[in-house]
């Protein structure tokens, strides 16, 4: 396996969401190590009124990870998939389903409750 850390950061913010009863608007994710040199209010205003239940960046559909084949340092098929598609809790691979997993950055985003 892999470790759980990369893909932990949905699974934590669905049981904060959980236990806090889902009473908020709306939540801003930040990861750690983003950097912005902007009036950070003001951005945060700049969506105040977007109705979406997402605000990110790239989403798509994942899809497990196949690894590239590799003959005699020829690939002789490419990889495809996510790496990350099946890096999750067994309690989250439950309740969200292979196909119905998407991908996207998770630089900034917006959730909707």
């Amino acid at each position: 396996g892999y470790s759980l850390a990369w893909g932990l950061h949905v699974e934590p913010i669905c049981l904060w969401a959980h236990m806090m009863g889902f009473r908020f608007s709306h939540v801003w994710v930040c990861e750690d190590d983003i950097g912005f040199s902007g009036d950070l209010p003001s951005f945060l205003r700049a969506y105040e009124h977007d109705p979406a239940d997402l605000l990110t960046n790239t989403a798509a559909p994942s899809s497990a990870f196949k690894a590239p084949q590799v003959k005699c340092g020829v690939v002789v098929r490419p990889g495809s998939g996510w790496f990350w598609h099946d890096t999750c809790s067994p309690a989250y691979a439950r309740q969200v389903p292979s196909f119905a997993r998407y991908k996207t950055s998770e630089h900034i985003n917006r959730f909707s409750n």
